[in-house]
């Protein structure tokens, strides 16, 4: 009977080791499912309960902040320094928030750059917040300077599910202006309103097109010397069904920002082939007319795919077909696949470098890439009449363009004066509400009619 009892006393004691044990792996695997292998911070798994365990045990929630953080300009980290210097400055930005001011006490990656964290807001030192979101990372002899970008969302109600807490950070970053002036910004009900409206536009792109409310409007280039229409840019206007004739700005920083900007760019882009195959075909007079193109699409292979195909087997002459971008989409390509423009301009388009002057990188986009055409911005227009410098630069523009074989637009004339002055320094084209508004298609038809 007492071996039994001894033998009964060691199965239990051994059942009693191995729960211990397994229970404490059980808790290390847990561990580790809630924490980012790289950086060792909280995953987003991690973060979520973490935060409402804090939250639900704290009193005010008006005490309370999450800050959304992330890196601008990581992805050149990458290809800079590659990926080990990368993960280097994932595992930096984890250590500067540990033993920052702010003391927080949650922090997560949550996915690649994107960082999160819980804090105080009474810690909360907005001047010092901008001098960390300010980096430099040195490696093989380079120095490279970049940013971090912080969305904060001042907690007021404890009951609101931490992921949307998140997210409100998140939309705050979305409002960043200037990240070098100030890379933060504090989430406000505007931001939500603005969400919403953003989200219904994007839901509305669909039909919008189906039911064709999108029309394209014509805006006439006129020759300085002549005072003919030597081209035209093609402008999109939305006929809302209940919020009434809606201009670009309204609607185009939406659909670029969510990513739908190339399903309009190539509704536009057939649009006008249509227009100008019409006329061609019916013998009657038609200009070259400029399509926008964002610098989202050059992001969307398929369209540019597409794009070169049609442009290679138009049957109209490529004299007709332009395609304007700006410097900062010219970035982009410069960066990823600067050939397509080179393609497009074998195939005879011609490429227009929109809003000149207004970038920081204007003088290398015509270094670097011969433009038919450059559209000084109209900020330089404006200015014709008040400024001895503004009229200076337009005139070294207009002379170091026509020294690289490229002809020049002036935008946003809208006196006699600037007209004048643009004329006495040899700039070709102008455009501008002096010479003609963007107009409907049968508006513009009818002036080509006229001046054939």
């Amino acid at each position: 009977m007492t071996v039994w009892l001894l033998i009964t006393a060691s199965i239990v004691l051994l059942m009693a080791v191995a729960s211990i044990y397994l229970l404490t792996k059980l808790k290390k695997v847990s561990l580790l499912a809630t924490r980012d292998s790289l950086t060792g911070a909280y995953n987003r798994e991690g973060f979520i309960r973490e935060a409402e365990r804090g939250l639900h045990s704290a009193g005010k929630p008006d005490t309370f902040a999450i800050l959304f953080f992330n890196i601008k300009g990581f992805k050149a980290i990458n290809e800079l320094f590659g990926a080990e210097a990368g993960d280097k400055v994932l595992k930096e930005s984890v250590a500067i928030l540990q033993r920052s001011d702010l003391h927080p006490l949650v922090i997560a990656r949550f996915e690649s750059d994107h960082f999160v964290c819980l804090v105080r807001q009474k810690d909360i030192d907005y001047d010092k917040l901008i001098e960390m979101c300010s980096r430099v990372y040195i490696g093989d002899s380079k120095r490279y300077n970049f940013y971090g970008r912080c969305g904060i969302y001042l907690i007021d109600d404890n009951s609101r599910s931490v992921i949307g807490m998140c997210d409100r950070a998140k939309l705050a970053k979305d409002y960043i202006e200037d990240d070098y002036v100030k890379p933060y910004a504090i989430y406000n009900k505007s931001m939500r309103d603005g969400f919403v409206t953003d989200r219904e536009m994007t839901s509305e792109l669909g039909r919008a097109l189906a039911n064709k409310e999108f029309e394209v409007y014509y805006q006439p280039v006129f020759s300085l010397g002549s005072e003919r229409i030597e081209s035209a840019e093609a402008l999109i206007r939305w006929n809302h069904p209940h919020k009434g004739l809606l201009s670009p700005g309204h609607f185009i920083p939406i659909f670029e920002k969510n990513g739908y900007i190339s399903e309009l760019d190539n509704y536009v882009g057939a649009s006008v082939r249509n227009y100008v195959g019409t006329r061609l075909a019916a013998g009657e007079y038609v200009v070259p007319v400029a399509v926008n193109l964002s610098r989202m699409d050059f992001y969307d292979m398929d369209l540019m795919e597409k794009l070169i195909e049609i442009v290679s087997n138009s049957q109209f002459s490529m004299d007709h077909t332009r395609i304007e971008i700006t410097e900062s989409a010219y970035m982009v390509l410069a960066e990823n696949n600067e050939m397509i423009l080179q393609q497009l301009k074998d195939c005879g388009v011609k490429i227009l470098l929109d809003d000149f002057g207004s970038g920081y990188s204007s003088f290398s986009s015509i270094r670097d890439f011969s433009f038919d055409i450059i559209k000084i911005d109209m900020g330089f227009t404006k200015c014709i009449e008040s400024s001895d410098k503004a009229r200076w630069v337009i005139g070294a523009i207009v002379d170091l363009a026509h020294n690289i074989g490229s002809t020049v637009v002036a935008e946003g004339v809208e006196t006699q004066a600037q007209a004048d002055f643009l004329k006495s320094v040899d700039c070709d084209l102008v455009q501008g509400f002096l010479y003609s508004h963007p107009i409907k298609e049968q508006d513009f038809s009818a002036l080509l009619d006229k001046q054939a």
